[in-house]
């Protein structure tokens, strides 16, 4: 079952939206959002690691845009 969100969860969702944050911002806000399957953690070709949301996180703020 899918819990609520929480004001630092959404608003962490709101950031990564704009732009991926460096995984170094692996907060718990973070942590909560990826078991939620929201984020995800990419490393890419530059061997950087990012959180970027996922197309799941994506409707979710789809839907929050349309309340």
């Amino acid at each position: 079952m899918k819990r609520f969100l929480s004001h630092h969860e959404i608003a962490a969702l709101l950031f990564l939206a704009s732009a991926p944050a460096l995984a170094v911002a692996n907060t718990p806000d973070i942590n909560a959002l990826s078991q939620e399957q929201l984020v995800e953690f990419v490393t890419l070709p530059s061997q950087v690691s990012v959180v970027q949301l996922t197309p799941d996180g994506r409707a979710l703020l789809k839907r929050l845009s349309a309340a």
